[in-house]
């Protein structure tokens, strides 16, 4: 019988995450984070090194702080 997944833990002090780390810092399901790169919704910025997709935590910061909304307002609508 296989080990049960072991819970993926966060270091404080790490700067690049991988896909895993980086849903689980968002607080998002790995399929949503991928759903976002994969059809150029809005999600966060990531950097392909080969096969490998890496998200910095500075970059996953700004991208939440420029998504923010206050309840109450609406954001305002694209331009086209």
């Amino acid at each position: 019988m296989p080990d049960a997944a072991v819970p993926l833990k966060l270091d404080p002090n790490k700067e690049v995450f991988s896909e895993e780390e980086a849903a689980l810092f968002l607080g998002v399901t790995l399929r949503s984070l991928r759903d976002w790169r994969w059809n150029n919704k809005d999600g966060p910025p990531f950097a392909r090194y080969q096969r490998l997709i890496v998200y910095r935590r500075a970059s996953l910061l700004r991208w939440v702080e420029q998504n923010e909304s206050t309840p109450g307002r609406k954001k305002k609508a694209r331009k086209s």
